[in-house]
């Protein structure tokens, strides 16, 4: 037996309804459900969950980071912004593509990624 797939990428949350707001509607990910301790988001298919620990506690906030692909990278982060989101990195220009790194509201780093070529 081994590794067969990736189950999910998940994030700490302290706040849910707060988590779940920010991951719904400011960044726009399809919602597949919601409780009080797990909330599961679709995209393209891939699970990403947001895992309650308790109000007070600290979340791990350096874990992993999820990126997410976008076609207009400065749309989006305008957009983010006028909901304050905290930017750690905008708009760095790649030979690959176009990065942008943001935290979500229990300060996950997160980022946007933009194909150029």
């Amino acid at each position: 037996m081994g590794i067969t797939r990736v189950h999910n990428a998940h994030l700490f949350v302290t706040d849910m309804d707060r988590a779940v707001e920010f991951y719904r509607d400011q960044l726009g990910l399809e919602m597949r459900f919601t409780n009080p301790f797990w909330s599961e988001f679709l995209v393209d298919g891939f699970p990403i969950g947001l895992q309650y620990i308790g109000a007070g506690q600290v979340p791990g906030g350096s874990g992993a980071t999820i990126d997410f692909e976008v076609t207009d990278i400065e749309d989006v982060i305008g957009r983010l912004k006028t909901h304050g989101t905290e930017f750690v990195a905008e708009v760095l220009d790649q030979p690959f593509g176009k990065l942008a790194k943001f935290r979500d509201p229990d300060g996950n780093l997160l980022g946007l990624f933009e194909q150029t070529e």
